[in-house]
């Protein structure tokens, strides 16, 4: 039963044997579901002074209806090894019962404390919670949560920074969203080959409306000249990529316990895997597709686990968002550093040449070199050049 889904389905038929439906029946499924694959934990506290960790959480798990014993196992995330366990006792916990009404929800509480030794106080430590069917050693059958809400001695920015996040960064926008005139990235990319019209600078237009509208009023659509689900569809593009596309986030190349310099090498060899791909305005998406500078600059930081606020993937090819490098280069978050102190994994920013205005940025791999997106593609270049030689300032993501 634990790990099932349950529905009750009320059912009139005109069998009178329960063990057959009969020649005719109307059933009712009740929308309502229980779930007994829940499995939710979270740390109040996780604290340390010396050698000694104090911890206090909840987890709650249906799998604790067979597997009542509860351990908590002090893991180090800088050598990758458990430290210790202990059995702990669950409490009273009837805001978690109010609120989840899962199996152990009403007991679900916990806290304890352990005793590090001294040459591995400074790891970083990452609490599992597990209950298990085993009362001596926790071990036999058992289900785990890596509770991941805190962590003790991770490596993270200063506050006033992006912070560093652990997680996999979700999409930030709307996803599956329609596109009309001003838009660029991916999808009006393929919007426009479909239409014969494409081009590096990407920019649906006004033309390709009038062209959406003939191919609507052939499939009998809205001939709004905007690019819905329909649409796209009826311009023979997958289904599937409709939302694949907006949605992609590099995936987090880091895990917690690792220092910066994993963080920068996570950034950089995101970027290395747009390497040769098409400079194409607007865009920022999956490593087999195009990207502008900017575009590459936020899937690098997704991959390092920071996501700026002051622009994102799915927004870059929104209009008004054309040049994003210049919001990032504005970016609070960000630290400023001397051309003299660069270091690989800082941005680089250009001014076009005679203004004080952005026009590009780039990811810095050595002290005389860069990766970036720039026109006919994604390359290594030095740090200057002919093309775009006025660096406007340097911006350090890691502290």
């Amino acid at each position: 039963m634990v790990g099932d889904h349950f529905v009750v389905v009320s059912r009139y038929s005109n069998s009178t044997n329960g063990d057959n439906y009969g020649s005719s029946y109307s059933d009712y499924w009740f929308g309502n579901q229980l779930n007994l694959n829940q499995n939710q934990a979270f740390l109040d506290n996780f604290s340390q002074s010396g050698n000694r960790i104090d911890v206090a959480g909840w987890h709650i798990d249906d799998h604790s209806l067979t597997q009542p014993y509860h351990y908590l196992i002090l893991w180090d995330l800088t050598d990758g090894r458990e430290v210790t366990r202990q059995r702990v006792d669950t409490v009273a916990s009837p805001d978690l019962a109010k609120a989840f009404g899962d199996i152990n929800s009403d007991k679900a509480r916990f806290s304890a404390s352990f005793n590090v030794p001294g040459n591995i106080r400074g790891h970083a430590f990452q609490i599992i919670s597990r209950y298990s069917n085993d009362a001596q050693h926790g071990e036999g059958s058992y289900s785990d949560f890596g509770i991941n809400n805190r962590y003790l001695n991770i490596y993270q920015n200063p506050s006033w920074m992006y912070q560093i996040s652990y997680s996999q960064i979700r999409p930030s926008g709307p996803v599956g969203h329609n596109i009309g005139p001003g838009y660029e990235g991916i999808k009006t990319l393929l919007i426009k080959q479909k239409l014969g019209t494409a081009n590096i600078h990407n920019q649906y237009n006004y033309y390709d409306a009038s062209l959406i509208k003939n191919v609507q009023r052939t499939h009998g659509l809205p001939q709004t000249g905007w690019v819905d689900f329909n649409t796209w569809k009826a311009l023979g593009l997958p289904a599937n990529w409709w939302t694949s596309i907006d949605s992609y986030v590099a995936p987090l190349a880091v895990r917690p316990g690792q220092g910066r310099s994993a963080h920068i090498e996570a950034m950089i060899n995101q970027a290395y895997k747009y390497m040769g791909q098409p400079w194409i305005a607007g865009c920022s998406s999956m490593p087999n597709y195009g990207v502008d500078c900017s575009g590459l600059v936020m899937q690098s930081l997704y991959a390092a686990g920071i996501n700026p606020t002051s622009c994102s993937s799915i927004y870059h090819g929104f209009p008004g968002n054309e040049w994003n490098s210049r919001q990032l280069f504005n970016d609070p978050h960000f630290m400023n550093v001397s051309w003299n102190n660069r270091q690989r994994g800082d941005l680089v920013f250009y001014y076009e040449p005679g203004t004080h205005i952005i026009i590009h940025v780039a990811i810095l791999i050595n002290p005389n070199q860069v990766i970036e997106s720039w026109p006919p593609r994604v390359m290594v270049q030095p740090i200057q050049n002919g093309q775009r030689s006025v660096i406007a300032g340097i911006r350090r993501v890691f502290a």
